[in-house]
Parts: structure tokens; sequence; C-alpha cells
């Protein structure tokens, strides 16, 4: 249900071969560098020089090659550096406001558009430095991404990897130790998480904080590597397993137990509220959380009204179709939900990754023998069996990963499957990201991460395959697709009213199980996520529109010349971009 993706929030694809910035020399003096360049060398070389601050995005994003590094090392998180970055990103924002916009190309202008929102918006979120949760139970949690970066990201190919995995294993206790200095910083702030959050946090915590190192999470994928990789002896092998047992035991696992004496410490002075109003400046944290992930200006409260006004429209279009199907319309949208699931049936395990695999087959095919678009990307998506699954992480730049869509084994109805496939894989977020790996523009504009445009493409992707009829013969898939719309819906009432207007867990977990069919620990589970994650989750549906919108205007304006392809080639060729910028680029089309 969601785009995972690691510390940074836009990424470059193609690089210099070798970085341009020394590692021994002084951020003042690559900052001086930068002021003498030309507007396009000053794209990549601004961008180059924030990314080399995040060795592991380096590292996920398969560039290790063009940015050697002198030693395995892993993100930095400790406050200074993190200030200083901060500062480094408030020059680059002030250099770059000294070209002449003017004197650029159109290209060149719109480049400048794009980076200038990027910037501004991180230099707003310095005012709300403190507002996250850096210890929770959620994938932004700076453990969870470590987590995720040892089990699913760091490459084990070769004799170096291997070396190089077993010294961040070293590393991960000090950068827990940095984890547990931002929890306490935030406590000064008066920025605890709610009890519940610790609560559930705690668990896994505790878990990779004890147990067999053998079937520890950090271990175990060496183990499952070390015979795959060649030009190592046996005894180098076995000797490197024992030191990764040596730096799970004493680094990784002692590194957890500190965050899990942490959190528990700080339990009895956690709040039983869970919105960001209840902290200091709490509404205009909100209001910024909101401005960065829809990327426009709409209020708490006009966010809050537009869910409810989507979710009117679609509970009547659930009705028209359920009553096609001979349901009593009637009834609660929870019970006829339930009553789908039942007679649909249900899949769980090998058998659900082989129907996703299956999906996944049809939707390709389709594509391939659709108009919709005018090429497809070059990269390939798989699916990953997860526990938990509902996420997607990109392809590796360097070819070595594909994109994957992380299904889950958990049980599940399989009406919904279809739209869920199409979200994550294609048409969705796969589509939209590797299309953008392929595209000759400045580096930082092939992979840019801004919520509403790629969370809104993917929502999109399953609105689409409506309208290009996929789901003709499939009204069950339909209403499924249906449903997760009104689950977006949902989510810009629940979590505007959870953070602007007070709601409860359980008010606003009542109100999402009702409004979405979803059954109340479902509900649970979503509502816990827009807590810690706050102004997230309303990106979907406002992209979403924003996209349906554009296409409209543009259908209107063209009439019989309107392509629906030529529209995607628009929206996809800028990569991903804020709304608005995204509608004066359709804005231009239509008028030239």
């Amino acid at each position: 249900m969601r785009l995972r993706i690691g510390f940074l929030a836009f990424v470059c694809l193609l690089l210099v071969s070798y970085p341009v910035f020394s590692q021994d020399e002084s951020v003042e003096a690559q900052l001086d560098r930068l002021a003498t360049l030309d507007f396009d060398p000053f794209l990549i070389e601004s961008y180059e020089l924030f990314l080399l601050r995040f060795p592991e995005s380096i590292i996920e994003l398969g560039l290790a090659d063009d940015f050697p590094m002198a030693d395995a090392t892993l993100n930095n998180l400790s406050d200074g550096y993190q200030l200083e970055t901060e500062m480094i990103i408030r020059e680059i924002l002030t250099l770059l406001r000294t070209y002449d916009r003017s004197e650029l190309t159109v290209e060149q202008q719109l480049s400048y558009d794009v980076y200038e929102w990027y910037l501004d918006d991180l230099v707003r979120a310095q005012a709300f430095r403190l507002y996250d949760f850096p210890v929770s139970y959620f994938l932004t949690a700076g453990q969870n991404q470590t987590h995720n970066f040892f089990t699913e990201l760091h490459p084990l190919e070769t004799p170096q990897d291997a070396r190089d995995y077993v010294t961040r294993l070293w590393l991960v206790d000090a950068k827990f130790g940095q984890l547990v200095d931002a929890v306490n910083l935030r406590e000064d702030a008066g920025i605890i998480p709610p009890t519940f959050v610790i609560d559930v946090t705690m668990g896994e915590l505790n878990r990779l904080s004890r147990g067999a190192v053998q079937q520890h999470d950090y271990y175990r994928p060496l183990e499952d590597a070390i015979d795959t990789i060649d030009g190592m002896s046996d005894d180098e092998k076995s000797q490197l397993l024992a030191e990764a047992q040596d730096a799970v035991s004493e680094s990784v696992m002692v590194g957890y137990a500190a965050l899990a004496d942490t959190m528990g410490d700080l339990r009895s002075r956690a709040s039983q509220a869970v919105g960001v109003w209840q902290y200091p400046d709490g509404e205009a944290f909100y209001e910024y959380a909101l401005r960065h992930h829809t990327t426009t200006d709409l209020s708490a409260d006009g966010i809050h009204d537009l869910g409810l006004q989507e979710l009117e429209r679609i509970h009547a279009e659930m009705r028209v179709l359920f009553t096609e199907l001979g349901y009593e319309a009637s009834s609660s949208i929870s019970d006829l939900y339930r009553q789908l699931a039942q007679e649909s049936g249900f899949v769980a395990g090998n058998t659900a990754i082989e129907t996703f695999e299956t999906l996944l087959d049809d939707a390709q095919e389709r594509l391939a023998n659709s108009d919709a678009f005018s090429r497809l990307p070059i990269s390939e998506v798989v699916i990953i069996a997860d526990s938990f699954g509902g996420y997607y992480i990109p392809p590796s730049l360097d070819g070595a990963r594909p994109g994957a869509f992380y299904a889950g084994t958990n049980t599940q109805p399989t009406y919904n499957m279809d739209s869920l496939l199409y979200h994550e894989a294609v048409p969705g977020h796969h589509l939209q990201i590797a299309w953008s790996q392929d595209l000759d523009l400045p580096f930082f504009r092939r992979i840019t991460y801004f919520t509403a445009y790629v969370e809104g493409w993917a929502l999109y992707a399953e609105h689409l395959a409506s309208d290009l009829g996929w789901y003709a013969d499939n009204p069950e898939g339909d209403l499924g697709r249906l449903q997760y719309e009104a689950f977006r819906a949902a989510r810009l009432v629940v979590d505007t009213g959870i953070h602007a207007k007070q709601w409860s867990f359980d008010d606003a977990t009542i109100f999402f199980a009702q409004n979405t069919g979803f059954t109340v620990d479902s509900s649970r589970g979503q509502i816990a996520r827009y807590v810690v994650w706050p102004g997230q989750s309303t990106a979907y549906m406002v992209g979403m529109l924003e996209l349906l919108a554009l296409r409209e205007q543009m259908q209107n304006a063209q009439g019989d010349g309107f392509s629906l392809a030529a529209f995607h080639d628009i929206v996809l060729n800028s990569g991903s971009v804020p709304l608005a910028i995204l509608a004066d680029i359709v804005a231009h089309e239509i008028d030239n």
C-alpha cells in the first residue's frame, strides 16, 4: 500500500563517473566551489554534495562504484551532523536563487522550479526538525530503516561486500546510540510518542535485542549469501561468519537493547493523546506536513471536507455495483464487504504469491497490448514474499536489483488483490519510477519523490485499470478498487481528524472501519500508521484527483485529438514534480 524508500526524499540516477568533491575537502570549500559554476553543473554538483552525506543511500541506489567510499560506514544521525546538513541545504538554496531564471532555457527553468520547491521545503522543515519519532514501529523510524538496509538492500555479491557488511554490523551500536540521543533531544522539546506507539514498538525492539544469534535478522542475510560469493576460501567464509556473529551479539543486539531501555523509560511520561496538536507549535507543524506531502496549500479543514465528499461519491458507486451483483445494497458498507470477502474467498502464503505473479503477468500483457502508454520501462519488477507486505522498493540504479513488490503472505481476500498489484507494480509505482529512471533529465529529477505525485500516480493507476476495462469481467475486483479508493478518501478525514481536530484513536478507528469496510483490526493498523506519519496519507487522494482533473482538462481542450498515451507522456516525462508545477506543464502542452 505504499512506496518504501530510504532516507532521502529524492535521489539521483546518473552521476558523473566519480564525485567531484574530495572527502578531505571542507564543507566551506565545497560550497565555495559551487558558487563558481554555471547552472547545469551546479544542479549536478550541488546534489552530489548533498547525496555524499548519506552513505546508506549510495549503497541503496547502487552507486557505490560511482562514489567509492574510503570506509564502510552508516548514516550519521548525530544532531551536529544533521545541523550541518541543514546548513548545506540552506546554502544550496541561496546559491540556486542567484541564477537569473529568466535567462535559463525552458527546460532549465523547470529544473530550477522543481529544485527550488524541494530545497525550500527542506528549509521549511528545519523549523520542525524534532517533530518526528526517530524510534517507532513504522518504516520511517531509524532502526527500521537500518533493518531494511541490512536485510534487503546491502549487496552481498563480492568478498568486499561481505567484509563491508560485517564492518557495518559493528557500527549499529553507535548509530543506535545516536537514535537514543535523538529521542532524548525530542523529549526535552516536549515531543514524546503516544503511549501505544511505545508499546507496539517495544515488541520488535525486544525481539531483536535477544535470542539466538544464528537466527537473527542481521546475521541470516550474510549466512544465506556466503556460499554464493566467489573469491573467498572456506576458512575466510567461516571466519567472517564468526565475526558477524560477534558483531550481531556485541553491537546490533546491544544497540536494540539500548533503544528498548530508552523507550521503556520514556513510557511513563507519554500521553494517551495521539495527534500532533498536543505538541508545542503542533498546529504549525501539521500545516507544514500537509503542504509537504500534498504539495498544495490545502488546509486541514479543506482536506477533511474533501474526504467526506469523496466518500459520499464512492459509497454511491459501491452500492450500484453491489445491487447489480444481487447484494442487499441497503446494508452497511462493513456488512457488504464482509459478505463479499466470504464469497470471493481468501488466499495466503505461497498461494497469495502465485496469485500476485499471475496478476502481474496479466497486467504486463495488457499494457503491452494497450495504447495507453507510448513505451514501457526497461527495468523489471518482481514479486517478493513478505510476512507483512504491501510495499514497493525501486530498482537499484546499477541494474543489479530489479524493482520489487513485497507482497504479503498473510491471509487476504482475493477481491482486492488486483488493485493492490496495479498500485504497487504496474501501471503504478514500478511503471512510474522505472520510467523516470530511463529519462534524459538532470539526475535529481529522474527519481524525485514528491508524495502527492508518486502516490497520486499509483492510486490513479488503480483507477486507470477500470478506465481501460480491466474489471469488465471482474465486478468483485472493481469493488475491491472502490474499497481502496474509499480507503484513501477516509484517510483524508481521519488524518486531519487525529492531528487537527483532536480525534481519539478509537474515534478514528470506528470512522475508518465504517466507511471502508475494513475490519476493526485492519483499521487500527491503518490509524496507527497515520499517528506516526502525519499528513502522508492525505497525498494519495489529493494526487489522484489532480491527475484526473488534468486529464479531463486536456481531453476537453483537445477533443477528438486527445491521446491518453500523450497525456501519460506529459505526466511521466518530467519525473516527479509538485502538483502545481505539473499543472503548469500540462497547461503549457495544451497551449502549444
